[in-house]
């Protein structure tokens, strides 16, 4: 069934002219004239077919039907307000953004969303997948995971959940006991894997034991660390 409603934009003005009983006065709330509050307090009234403010030298004021009618369209406002008010903030404080690196998201992520999604009910879970740098003034993330050396971590509120540990591993066609890979040295020369957003892993690993190498037009990188050794 169609609601019989009045303009709403009049309902608006009139309000506002009803609470200030000055058409000047609600023109300069409603940032506009004097005759557009007029005009709109007149359409209203042809509207409801009865006359809402009594016009004098002074000014207005509310005649009795109209005294009625604000004080019932005050409440429908404060409630329409209100509404928004709740919807507004209940849709913000129900959500939380989680933002992962983008290797975790595919091997991690995949395996235990069901468990991250139950943990964080009654809120929505939004998952991005990225590994730039966060700018937490301008990103609506809530959480983000990042992988990093720790002396490089810059964020502030940031903790460690966990210590890396990277194991060398190789190829069945390319195994470690039939080349006699015995130690760091007999990497040098070897194809080597590696993953574009840790790109010095290599060159970290080998400067770390001193061995001097040129490594990258020995490798093959891959964009996440899942794709570089799924078999």
């Amino acid at each position: 069934m169609r609601r019989s409603l009045p303009p709403l934009n009049s309902l608006r003005v009139f309000e506002e002219t009803a609470k200030h009983s000055s058409l000047v006065v609600a023109a300069e709330k409603l940032f506009v004239t004097k005759e557009a509050v007029s005009k709109q307090i007149h359409i209203l009234e042809t509207h409801l077919e009865v006359r809402l403010f009594d016009r004098t030298n002074g000014g207005i004021c509310l005649t009795e039907e109209g005294r009625r009618y604000y004080e019932e369209i005050f409440i429908a406002f404060e409630k329409i307000e209100s509404a928004t008010h709740k919807f507004i903030n209940n849709d913000k404080a129900l959500q939380v953004t989680l933002d992962l690196s983008s290797s975790l998201s595919i091997s991690w992520l995949t395996e235990h969303f069901r468990g991250i999604e139950e943990a964080c009910s009654p809120l929505n879970l939004n998952v991005l997948s990225s590994d730039a740098p966060i700018d937490w003034s301008r990103s609506n993330v809530d959480i983000a995971i990042r992988c990093s050396s720790t002396d490089k971590v810059k964020y502030e509120n940031a903790e460690l959940l966990v210590r890396e540990r990277l194991i060398l591993i190789s190829s069945n066609k390319d195994s470690v006991a039939d080349h006699k890979i015995n130690s760091i040295h007999d990497l040098t020369g070897k194809k080597l894997i590696s993953i574009y957003n840790r790109r010095n892993l290599w060159k970290n690993l080998f400067e770390k034991h001193g061995v001097v190498t040129t490594t990258d037009s020995n490798i093959i990188r891959f964009e996440h660390f899942k794709w570089s050794w799924k078999p």
